[in-house]
């Protein structure tokens, strides 16, 4: 993962060129006083988003999934006044901490953690930039129809989400019929799974990085699709905290 080239390091409105239109399997987007199809994510201007990180913390980002097309993701920095292309991104992979976690609803009493590691699903061999720690997409998608054999979710699903991924494909009636019975498995644009799961992670911010503004990239490498997603936030990292003992 990480060697596929892509339009813009920060992602591309609707994942398309201008003049291009609307593509396929989620390449789409509704034009708006901010952005427009074909704008480029590395060419908005700064925003400030209130985050502030301190160097050598752990800190915890997350992403939602609404067309699943499987793959794993990883996540860098680079300084906000850098050209934001991929290499600079490169420079920077951050390194996960700890568990994954699925949250609902932004509830943490009902969070439900697990361990990439040991179920093989975080590597740092083969990717790219080198060395880089990478953690699989947990949330299986179900299409036998379209995909071929999926894997188990980590959460318990009901015998109603159970059933409907077994009688129901992509395109069929029962995912319109199913809207959101399942927890963690399928997709969320018209499919199964519940529209408000997040995927969490904690990474680590370098020790070493000098305080300043910069720029998070998260970045999907799909499986199930020749696609690659990304999105960019704007951050500050300051001085490391120093413990008074």
């Amino acid at each position: 993962p990480g060697s596929a080239p892509v339009i813009d390091a920060c992602g591309v409105a609707g994942g398309r060129l201008h003049g291009q239109g609307a593509g396929c399997a989620g390449a789409s987007f509704q034009n708006s006083s901010v952005a427009k199809m074909g704008d480029m994510g590395s060419r908005l201007p700064p925003l400030d988003s209130g985050v502030v990180w301190a160097a050598g913390s752990s800190v915890e980002v997350g992403w939602t999934v609404m067309a699943n097309h499987g793959g794993g993701y990883a996540y860098r920095l680079a300084p906000a006044g850098a050209s934001l292309t991929e290499e600079a991104f490169r420079q920077m992979p951050l390194d996960f901490v700890g568990p994954s976690i699925l949250r609902w609803d932004g509830n943490k009493s009902s969070q439900l953690e697990f361990d990439p590691k040991k179920l093989g699903w975080e590597t740092n061999e083969g990717t790219i930039p080198k060395g880089s720690s990478w953690r699989k997409n947990p949330i299986p998608s179900g299409i036998w129809q379209r995909e071929g054999p999926t894997f188990d979710p980590v959460c318990v699903e009901s015998a109603a989400c159970r059933q409907a991924l077994a009688t129901g494909g992509l395109g069929s009636t029962v995912e319109g019929n199913h809207q959101g019975v399942c927890r963690c498995s399928h997709f969320s644009n018209g499919g199964l799974l519940l529209p408000n799961l997040e995927v969490v992670d904690s990474i680590r911010i370098p020790e070493n990085l000098k305080p300043g503004r910069y720029v998070l990239q998260w970045r999907w490498d799909c499986e199930e699709t020749d696609q690659v997603w990304a999105s960019c936030s704007d951050v500050t990292v300051a001085a490391p905290v120093e413990l008074v003992v």
